[in-house]
């Protein structure tokens, strides 16, 4: 070791045992470099320090520079030595050296070695941004010379040792990382290096007896930040109140069976009816998690009420409707019914599910859904128990540091404690917690606190602890509990006299809320319906594993796609390329849009997956007795508004007599009660009032003797096809035509897309798999032939329904990604945000909250007619996913977490020199 400790000849190596920065004052901090100097034992002597010419003439000079210029000199080598320094053109008031003796340095000596440490303060302004150290040994050969009255030139008047670097800030942050070389055998190495090419090398300059030595990042133990920092207290004013509980999203099975999902915030739960909800507002979110987790649900009631609307108008003239019901409500789930969701992808909200099955298709009417819940609120006894703990660590603390602080354990005249002492492990603990409820009243970000509490337990080490430390975290904890006391106006029930009455402060700690659900929901609307998901008899809301949903859109594929042809035809050549691949790209879209599987009416399904093996006659004839079935009844209790009516004129004469005459006044109306004779089949009973016919016609007139051919003619065999054909003639009224999705014809609905503003490939690119279908109907994967058939079957009556529900009833999938947030940061649960299914959101999420909605956009052709946009079954549905956590790089600690701490501080550098004069 001896090669790696001294130098230079006999000049031994200065390290940086360590560097602390420290508070000073309000305008500027300490930076404390902990220098050591290593002697070790050469034989029989020690190399230097008992050479009396070396210990009397070598100095140990410190240099510190706030300029990037000159840090960069200095690390190449150049004007290191004292007396180059001045010398250089960067050199300013932003550089300083200290220079100090042998006699400065504090000696501790073992049976093979010596150490001499020297402690070197250095000021800075609170504003610094950059600082780099270098230390060295070297000889001050003006005095030598002096001593021994002769002149040393060359080399012998720059005699110094190896250069040590540390960079303490660069752009205002402290390095994480720094440099250690090991030697083959993956010992340290502790003296000079330097790099031929990209290989690193023993010693300050080549030699042939230089070790290969090998270059390993370390985390950057040394330099530690103990400064002070200034924490505003966290702001409980621009707290807004927001909606608790949000709106229910509903799904019906093919029984009628009901399955709702509705979710609340906890977050704004807490803060806006628990008694501290103000006060703890800006909690850091790990804290506010344990705040809402002590929320327990006391009870929970879901009712169904039938209710029927009554029309009114206001003063104005403004339309109205009141809600009144018409049979009591029912209670149909309670808290043991409610099934948990984790859907929101926020902690802090909290989504449950709840299912109605007591009513089927038959059921007439409107009905409305609402939930009342109640809450315990602990808020109370959990800030209790935060005061009590912050106490108990307090009183621990105190005596803790009384220990350390003792003559037994603390070496007063080295600043530090003594070998022997040990620090307690429940120190941590006190740690932990001090910076867990600082993060409860300070406005301090949570990678800021980690760094906060690392430096606290870093200035707890043997090593690094001094007196001030512990009397400083010990005024830091009361200051906390006297915080915590007077924010929240409670301290712990062991501290609290005992009083003959109870105490009125306490509000009730049961919390309710409720919310009446608007959304109407009629069971009768099951009886014409589509199957999407091929899913329909399912008792609670219906949940899929990913490799279902997965299943379904390859179903997609295959339904309109044979895969194994080509899905390019002469059509897609004749168009941009681009939207040429877009439109043969079947991938993209197969999880965002679904079409119908089957249609349903009372009861019966009836398939619509491959046009191919479609009844189409059923279909149709189903659709239309459905239709009729839905014109005879009352859709909506909601009668429609009045339009285009005239405003009432506004009145200038007094209230009072306006008042006065309206009790007097006449009705704008004029009733007229007197009954009205209406006289039905006014034809005289004489005989001798008519003619024969037989005069006018003949006698083999079919008009005669009509009494006898008064029976029911029989229908023609086709009359029951035929009037089915005129119903769908007469009562579809959307107008199809395959022009309309040719690629060659003009004024088809790509090339009005291609001439739109909102015109791009990926527009074609994220089209349903079944538009797409009809785009491509040419290429020879496509399982129709729409296109080069004669006959247009988007057109002929016998086919319209069937395809109009293939092709035109697509259900666009989104699923819940969260709510909108306000400017605090706040989620606006009335705001729910729906966004396309991916893989990607999958494999981020456990479950998904999906929906589906009709698709509908004119410019590509997808308009699905109003007759058609009937029920979806299973509308609302959960997707379970990976829950394949992603790198975050903004919370994930960066790869300094996963480097190793080195024992042997001293020898790693985070500035590596280019030795001078190499």
């Amino acid at each position: 070791m001896a090669i790696e400790n001294v130098g230079l000849g006999k000049l031994p190596n200065v390290y940086f045992e360590k560097i602390t920065l420290e508070d000073h004052d309000e305008k500027s901090f300490r930076v404390v470099s902990h220098l050591i100097v290593l002697d070790e034992l050469d034989e029989s002597s020690f190399i230097w320090s008992n050479d009396a010419l070396m210990a009397g003439f070598m100095k140990v000079a410190l240099i510190s520079t706030s300029n990037p210029a000159m840090r960069d000199e200095l690390t190449n080598g150049d004007n290191v030595h004292p007396t180059m320094l001045r010398k250089s053109e960067y050199w300013d008031h932003q550089s300083m050296l200290n220079i100090y003796g042998v006699g400065d340095l504090y000696k501790s000596e073992d049976i093979d070695d010596k150490h001499f440490k020297l402690k070197v303060p250095i000021l800075k302004p609170k504003d610094a941004s950059e600082l780099a150290l270098f230390a060295y040994a070297y000889i001050d050969h003006k005095e030598l010379s002096n001593y021994l009255h002769i002149k040393l030139t060359g080399l012998l008047s720059h005699y110094m040792g190896p250069v040590a670097s540390e960079i303490v800030m660069a752009g205002g942050v402290i390095p994480k990382t720094t440099n250690l070389f090991r030697k083959p055998n993956n010992e340290v190495w502790a003296g000079p290096v330097h790099q031929v090419n990209d290989e690193w090398y023993s010693g300050p300059e080549p030699d042939e007896d230089g070790l290969d030595l090998t270059l390993d990042r370390a985390k950057n133990s040394k330099i530690v930040d103990f400064r002070s920092r200034a924490l505003m207290d966290r702001s409980s004013l621009t707290f807004q109140a927001l909606p608790i509980l949000s709106d229910v999203h509903y799904s019906l099975n093919s029984e009628a069976d009901l399955f709702g999902v509705f979710s609340i915030d906890m977050k704004n739960l807490v803060l806006s009816k628990t008694k501290f909800g103000k006060q703890i507002y800006g909690l850091d979110e790990a804290l506010f998690l344990v705040v809402v987790n002590s929320m327990v649900i006391n009870s929970a009631e879901i009712s169904r009420r039938q209710v029927r609307f009554r029309r009114q108008t206001n003063y104005l003239g403004t339309t109205m409707f009141s809600k009144e019901d018409v049979l009591p409500r029912e209670m149909v789930g309670s808290m043991a019914d409610l099934k948990e969701l984790a859907v929101a992808n926020d902690a802090f909200i909290k989504s449950f599910t709840f299912t109605d099955t007591n009513k089927n298709e038959g059921d007439r009417g409107e009905f409305i859904y609402e939930v009342n819940m109640t809450f315990v609120d602990k808020t109370q006894d959990l800030i209790e128990s935060f005061l009590l703990n912050i106490k108990t660590n307090l009183n621990g603390l105190k005596d803790l540091v009384r220990r350390l602080n003792s003559p037994n354990n603390y070496n007063d005249s080295l600043d530090a404690l003594r070998p022997s002492a040990s620090i307690p492990d429940t120190l941590t603990t006190y740690i932990k917690d001090y910076y867990r409820y600082i993060g409860m009243v300070k406005d301090v970000s949570p990678g800021d606190l980690m760094e906060m509490e690392k430096a606290k337990q870093s200035s707890f080490n043997l090593s690094n602890y001094k007196r001030n430390y512990g009397l400083k975290f010990i005024d830091n904890y009361q200051k906390l509990y006297n915080l915590f006391s007077l924010r929240f106006g409670v301290s712990p029930k062991e501290l609290k006299s005992n009083k003959t009455k109870p105490s009125y402060g306490y509000p009730p700690n049961i919390i309710k809320i409720s919310k009446t659900f608007e959304d109407l929901v009629q069971f009768s609307n099951v009886e014409s319906s589509y199957d999407v998901l091929g899913k329909t008899d399912n008792k609670e809301i219906l949940i899929l594993e990913r490799e279902d949903m997965e299943a379904r859109a390859d179903q997609e594929i295959a339904r309109f796609f044979d895969t194994s042809k080509a899905v390019s035809s002469d059509d897609t050549f004749l168009i941009d390329d681009n939207d040429s691949e877009a439109l043969r790209d079947l991938g993209s879209s197969k999880m965002m849009f679904l079409a119908p599987l089957a249609f349903q009416f009372q009861g019966q399904k009836m398939s619509t997956e491959t046009i191919a093996n479609i009844d189409a006659d059923r279909i149709s004839a189903k659709f239309i007795q459905s239709k009729n079935k839905k014109s005879e009844r009352k859709v909506s209790s909601r009668t429609k508004p009045q339009f285009n009516r005239k405003p009432m004129k506004a009145k200038t004469t007094n209230k009072r007599k306006t008042m006065r005459k309206s009790r007097f006044k006449k009705s704008r109306f004029k009733f007229n009660f007197r009954p009205v004779a209406l006289k039905i089949n006014q034809l005289s009973k004489k005989r001798e009032d008519y003619r024969d016919s037989s005069e006018y016609l003949g006698g083999n007139s079919e008009f005669i003797n009509i009494e006898t051919r008064t029976d029911r003619s029989i229908d023609a065999k086709d009359t029951k096809q035929a009037m089915l054909r005129f119903s769908i003639a007469n009562e579809v009224s959307v107008k199809r035509s395959k022009k309309q999705f040719d690629l060659t014809e003009k004024g088809s609905f790509y090339e009005k897309l291609k001439t739109s503003k909102h015109y791009s490939p990926e527009k074609l690119r994220k089209l349903p798999l079944a538009t797409k279908a009809l785009f491509n109907s040419r290429s020879r994967a496509a399982k129709n032939n729409i296109h080069e058939a004669e006959s247009d079957i988007l057109k002929e009556v016998d086919t319209k329904v069937a395809t109009e529900m293939i092709f035109h009833a697509n259900q666009k999938i989104e699923a819940l990604h969260g709510y909108e947030k306000n400017d605090m940061g706040e989620s606006i649960m009335s705001k729910p945000i729906w966004v396309e299914l991916t893989d990607e959101l999958l494999d981020e999420r456990t479950e998904l909250l999906c929906k589906m909605t009709y698709v509908e956009d004119a410019a590509i052709g997808v308009v699905p007619a109003q007759e058609f946009k009937m029920p979806v079954l299973n509308s609302t549905f959960i997707v379970k996913g990976s829950a394949i956590t992603p790198v975050d790089q903004d919370v994930m600690m960066d790869t300094v977490e996963e480097l190793p701490e080195i024992s042997e501080v001293a020898y790693t550098t985070s500035n590596i020199v280019r030795q001078p004069g190499s």
